[in-house]
């Protein structure tokens, strides 16, 4: 079992006994959310909260067990990444923001 997968069965998004978990839209279309999660766990550009936690305060881009992507403040003591107070994720991986471009 991959750390995506323990995440989401600790998380209770996946129940121990399921191999998947689908979101069904209403035009029919499927989406596999445990295959999904650990495509962004492949990614190189995606750090796991488990395996490395942003700096106390430091901006990011971060997604949630739901597949949610939110810019915001990654607060410590909370483990949640919050956009003005706003909006709050709490996120399985997260990238520090990309360089601005210099021209």
């Amino acid at each position: 079992m991959n750390k995506a997968t323990e995440y989401l069965r600790r998380q209770k998004v996946i129940r121990p006994d399921c191999t998947t978990m689908i979101i069904n839209y209403d035009d029919g279309r499927e989406l596999d959310l445990k295959e999904l999660l650990e495509e962004f766990a492949a990614q190189s550009d995606w750090i796991s909260v488990e395996d490395q936690e942003p700096e106390h305060e430091q901006v990011v881009i971060g997604v949630d067990s739901d597949g949610d992507v939110e810019t915001g403040i990654w607060h410590k003591e909370r483990k949640d990444i919050d956009y003005y107070d706003s909006y709050t994720i709490i996120p399985t991986h997260w990238q520090p923001l990309p360089k601005p471009p210099t021209t």
